[in-house]
């Protein structure tokens, strides 16, 4: 789940209900745990969004893994004209085995997906019209996971989706009809190495991830397309003393061959989020701002503890973090890119029981357009969960 408002006060109740007067009650077998939760974001890019999330978690009575199921879906319409909605099962144990095992089912709508050309000097219309289109996804992925000796895991992925694309005739897409431009079918099969050395995955204070990973489309797998691509991830966390932490994200995503102009402004590996602009990547540039056949970029937080406390004994943590995102695409038939996107701003956080993020991130860039003066400031405001990285 990725954009949650109003977890906090339902998440606590849940878990301090076993707590009673101060005294503690006698240890009984698991239960399944049950949450059905609103969901409220907003987001310059996909406007308000409300919509549901529904979970149900089975304990593990062994007690070997955090759970022996968990199932969730959740239903998001936001008033930009975009829709997602998904199913998804985790078995972190699969048949009693070290696999981990997630499955998702997901569907993605946009009737104003931005499409502003392909590589790095590519550049907005006067008319925003002129940039859009309509998008129409269904997806299927299952990832699966293995411990090896030390903080190694291996992992593997497939992807199956559906890609339904519709422009008006005088849009930019139908203008250009880059390859995609009559959607399709993409399947796609990834392998990969993964280190994890953080303290914390979901607010670290110290250590560092990593993942490296290979994947291939074919006709030979039922794709339409034919490409290869590899991705290289690194995050981490250093603290500076007292309340303060400095966190850094690096991705660098390559691919070969022929791929669909959908993809190309997102990236794959495990990196949170996997798209160009908006919420997770050069915030301050609009959502899917850059398409190309590589991406490198890099992400720098100074997260600033300034507030501390507790609800009903669980601990509550408030901070400040400035922060800024710089990268770039690139195509293999055109000249190296001449300018950096560049992204910065202040997020508030919220940190709750070391279980949740909230964060509130204002974003300021400098965005290309095609007309005169052809370099206007971008903001952004983002209302979400998790951190970015």
């Amino acid at each position: 789940m990725s954009l949650c408002a109003l977890l906090i006060p339902l998440t606590f109740a849940a878990a301090f209900a076993g707590e009673v007067n101060g005294e503690v009650e006698p240890e009984r077998p698991p239960k399944p745990v049950f949450l059905a939760l609103p969901l409220v974001s907003y987001d310059s890019n996909l406007r308000l969004g409300l919509g549901a999330f529904g979970q149900v978690i089975l304990p593990d009575p062994t007690g070997e893994t955090p759970y022996r199921a968990n199932l969730s879906t959740q239903l998001l319409f936001t008033t930009g004209g975009y829709q997602n909605h998904f199913l998804r099962a985790d078995l972190p144990a699969l048949g009693g085995s070290r696999w981990r095992l997630m499955v998702t089912a997901r569907r993605v709508a946009w009737t104003r997906a931005p499409y502003y050309g392909l590589g790095p000097e590519s550049a907005r219309s006067e008319d925003p019209e002129h940039d859009l289109w309509e998008q129409s996804r269904w997806l299927l992925r299952a990832d699966a996971r293995a411990g090896l000796p030390g903080p190694f895991e291996v992992f593997g992925a497939l992807n199956v989706q559906h890609e339904g694309v519709s422009a008006d005739p005088e849009a930019r897409l139908s203008q250009e009809q880059p390859l995609g431009f009559d959607g399709g079918r993409l399947v796609w099969l990834g392998v990969g190495v993964i280190y994890e050395g953080r303290d914390n995955e979901i607010n670290p204070r110290q250590g560092l991830a990593a993942d490296l990973s290979f994947r291939v489309s074919s006709p030979w797998i039922g794709s339409d397309w034919a490409y290869q691509g590899v991705n290289l991830g690194l995050r981490g966390a250093v603290p500076l003393g007292g309340r303060v932490v400095w966190a850094s994200n690096l991705i660098v995503d390559a691919r070969f061959g022929e791929e669909p102009f959908f993809t190309m402004s997102t990236f794959a590996g495990l990196s949170r989020g996997g798209v160009l602009g908006g919420r997770w990547t050069l915030r301050g540039l609009p959502e899917e701002r850059l398409r190309g056949d590589g991406v490198a970029l890099t992400q720098h937080e100074l997260r600033v503890t300034v507030i501390e406390h507790t609800v009903r004994g669980a601990p509550w943590a408030w901070s400040l973090a400035p922060f800024v995102d710089v990268g770039q695409v690139w195509l293999w038939d055109a000249p190296p890119p001449e300018t950096l996107a560049i992204g910065a701003g202040l997020g508030l956080r919220l940190v709750a029981k070391e279980l949740l993020v909230l964060r509130v991130d204002v974003a300021r860039s400098v965005d290309t357009y095609a007309e005169a003066p052809t370099r206007r400031p971008s903001t952004q405001v983002l209302v979400l969960s998790e951190h970015p990285f």
